[in-house]
């Protein structure tokens, strides 16, 4: 068969609603995403990374003195709830059979020249910690323009 046979093939599968490679769904809607950490009222967290094939997945939570076992469930979906954590910005990741990997689920990622890239976790306060975004009115910006003869390299107007 030629590539020319091959592709008339699976657009005419597609076609009448075929599905041409590896049982892939016609459908449009994407897949739930799993809800990787979950801050409890009582400010512990439970992490979930999903690898069905995985032997054993750890939690890198910064505080911690080791890598946290996490327990399989169904699905793939492995687990871990932690003790009711103290207000702060926390950094984790996970290593997947001693692999690290980040949490595909968070987009908020921290990375520096001494660890790893992390994602980042806010575990607020009450009352709100002075980290964290309030309500508050935030003052107001001024612009204030003016023209100085005294620079090195002739008249320059500043922004104050």
């Amino acid at each position: 068969m030629t590539l020319k046979h091959l592709v008339t093939a699976m657009l005419i599968f597609e076609a009448i609603g075929i599905p041409a490679l590896r049982g892939a769904s016609k459908s449009t809607e994407p897949p739930p995403s799993l809800l990787s950490h979950e801050l409890h009222a009582d400010r512990s967290v439970t992490f979930r990374y999903k690898d069905a094939f995985a032997r054993h997945i750890e939690l890198n939570l910064e505080g911690a003195a080791k890598p946290i076992p996490m327990t399989r469930g169904n699905g793939g979906v492995w687990s871990f709830t932690t003790q009711p954590l103290a207000p702060e910005f926390y950094s984790y990741s996970f290593l997947v059979d001693g692999d690290p990997r980040i949490d595909p689920e968070n987009h908020r990622v921290a990375s520096n020249l001494v660890f790893p890239a992390g994602n980042v976790l806010l575990v607020p306060g009450a009352p709100p910690q002075p980290w964290e975004e309030t309500g508050v009115p935030h003052g107001i910006l001024h612009e204030h323009r003016f023209t100085s003869k005294v620079t090195l390299g002739g008249d320059v107007t500043s922004i104050v």
